[in-house]
Formats: C-alpha cells, sequence, structure tokens
C-alpha cells in the first residue's frame, strides 16, 4: 500500500488538495450584498404588474394625525419601443381616512388617457407623437453616464434571509437610506432632464441647506430590497421616521413615519393594455380644474414605474 500512495505524483496530490480547499471556502462564503443590489439596479424590468403603496403616519396634536394618509398605484406595466410610450393601466387612489379620491391613467404606444369619476379624457395621438419626437431629438442619457448609482443609496447594506414575494423567491437586502446622496442625485437628473429640454417644465433645485434640513428630520431612513434569482428587483421598502423641527410645525403634526412599497408581480409576463372606450377630449377635464390649453403628455407618462428618470438605472423597471 505505501508503494501505491507513492507512485503519485506530488502534484497531482497537491491539485487535490487545492482543489477541495477552494470549495470548502465557497461553501461557507455570502454573497456580496453590494455587488446583489448594483446587478439588480442595473436589470431591467421590461414588464410587470406594479402595486406601489405609499402611507403617512402623521403624530401630534391635530385631529388629522389620527387619520393616515395614504396613496396607491397599481396596474400592468409594459415597455415598448424607442419611439413609443409605454403600455400601462394604473389605478391611483389617494386616501386620508375614510375618503378616497380616485383616479386611472392609461398609455398605449401613441396614446395617452385620464379616467376622472368615470369618464375618460384623451391627449391625442397628435400631441403624443409630437412629445415623442421631441424626446427623440435628445440623446439618450444613462443614470450611469451622470454618475447616478440607486445601488449605493443604501449604506453598509446587509443579507436578512431569504423571502417570498408575489410566489417567486428572493433575497433581502437592507441598510440605511443615504437621503443626502439620494436627493443630490435627484437634483442631477432634473438638471440634465432640464439641459436637454426633456422636463415638462422649470425644475426646483433642492438646496443644500434643504438636503441638511431633510437628512436632520429624517432618523435613520432604511431601504429593503428584495431581489430575485434573475437579479430583477421584486419588492422594495423605504421606511422614513422624521420629525418635525419646533420652528416649523404648522397644523399641530410633530412627525410621523412614511412608508413607500414597491411590488412587482408576473414580471416578463404578457401585460395587456387597451384604451378606454369613448373618451371626452383632455382639455374638458383640464377645463374642471381651471386649467387651460396645454393637454400634453401627462408627467411622467413616457417613463417606466420608478419615475422620470433616463434610461439605464434608477428604480425598478426604470433602468
Amino acid at each position: 500500500m505505501p508503494t501505491r500512495i507513492a507512485a503519485i505524483p506530488r502534484t497531482l496530490l497537491l491539485a487535490v488538495v487545492a482543489v477541495l480547499a477552494i470549495a470548502a471556502a465557497g461553501c461557507g462564503q455570502e454573497e456580496d450584498p453590494a455587488a446583489l443590489l448594483q446587478a439588480a439596479f442595473d436589470t431591467p424590468i421590461e414588464s410587470a404588474t406594479t402595486t406601489v403603496t405609499a402611507r403617512a403616519n402623521l403624530r401630534g396634536s391635530s385631529p388629522q394625525t389620527a387619520q393616515p394618509l395614504g396613496l396607491r398605484i397599481s396596474g400592468p406595466y409594459k415597455r415598448n419601443a424607442e419611439n413609443q410610450l409605454p403600455s400601462l393601466d394604473f389605478q391611483v387612489s389617494a386616501s386620508q381616512g375614510p375618503g378616497a379620491l380616485n383616479a386611472r391613467l392609461v398609455t398605449v404606444p401613441d396614446n395617452a388617457f385620464v379616467v376622472f369619476q368615470n369618464t375618460a379624457y384623451e391627449v391625442g395621438r397628435q400631441r403624443v407623437a409630437q412629445g415623442l419626437r421631441q424626446g427623440q431629438q435628445q440623446r439618450k442619457v444613462t443614470l450611469a453616464e451622470l454618475g447616478v448609482k440607486p445601488a449605493t443609496w443604501v449604506v453598509d447594506p446587509q443579507m436578512r434571509g431569504e423571502s417570498d414575494v408575489a410566489g417567486e423567491g428572493t433575497t433581502q437586502v437592507s441598510g440605511r437610506l443615504d437621503l443626502a446622496r439620494m436627493l443630490r442625485d435627484v437634483n442631477r437628473v432634473q438638471q440634465e432632464q432640464a439641459r436637454r429640454g426633456i422636463s415638462p417644465g422649470p425644475q426646483q433645485e433642492i438646496t443644500e441647506q434643504q438636503i441638511a434640513e431633510v437628512v436632520r428630520a429624517v432618523q435613520q431612513p432604511t431601504m429593503d430590497v428584495f431581489v430575485a434569482g434573475d437579479d430583477t428587483i421584486r419588492r422594495l421598502v423605504v421606511n422614513a421616521p422624521f420629525t418635525v423641527p419646533p420652528q416649523q410645525r404648522q397644523a399641530g403634526i410633530d412627525g410621523g413615519t412614511v412608508n413607500v412599497t414597491t411590488e412587482l408581480a408576473d414580471v416578463g409576463g404578457d401585460q395587456e393594455v387597451k384604451p378606454p372606450p369613448n373618451p371626452r377630449p383632455i382639455e374638458e377635464l383640464l377645463a374642471q380644474f381651471g386649467l387651460g390649453g396645454g393637454g400634453g403628455l401627462p408627467p411622467g407618462a413616457g417613463a417606466p414605474p420608478g419615475g422620470g428618470a433616463p434610461r439605464g438605472g434608477g428604480a425598478p423597471g426604470g433602468r
């Protein structure tokens, strides 16, 4: 037996030992949470059923603090060609206590509609085409080109285990939300949109003083990101407890907590969107609110869920 062992080349033994050592190290190694976040924010979502819920629980002496503020946006979304609007059908509900204001936003590749009080209003293909042509005159700029990396908004990210989101297994990554960095990045995107003529109007820059005030008022904001095996974000949760400075308190509100949750289901599915029947001209709706003429694209109509940021990064579905 010793003779047989001695006959094995020493280099082969060393190679076997090295392979076993690497395998053992790999079994105990965890995925880098920062790298997982970066991959998730870099992975586009072409279609999904989207649900965004925002809730503000207020604290103070005002009777209004007993009734939380709520906002819910839900419906299918599908990205279309570069020269088309996305297809989406979003139900929008804003509430405080038992009362609620409901509306609906529908876009198809060449048109957009608003449904309010059971009546549909049409923006019109001509206006949509004009808006799309104006957008095509500008080269699309990515968030990466602007130096904006939403993954870096999460400070000291940590793995928090596995969770099921809308029937899909996900990995939860949690960390502190860097509000100052996020707000400065928002400024950067708005400035670039204004420079390129993409914004619907002049944008008010968030000053450094305002950023400092927000950072002082919001204590320990957090972000939780739930990432599926295909690197797509399936749920994103932001919690932000805040205190209103004494000199700025109005209507008896001292502070509270804001929670915003975005959940994506049926990612990559075939989302079908149809325009509402028998729409009225959009001018009729604008007149109800004392607004004239206009009738352009609804703000953000050409943007994916998550905001009007340029392509190449941002919120889920908006990269």
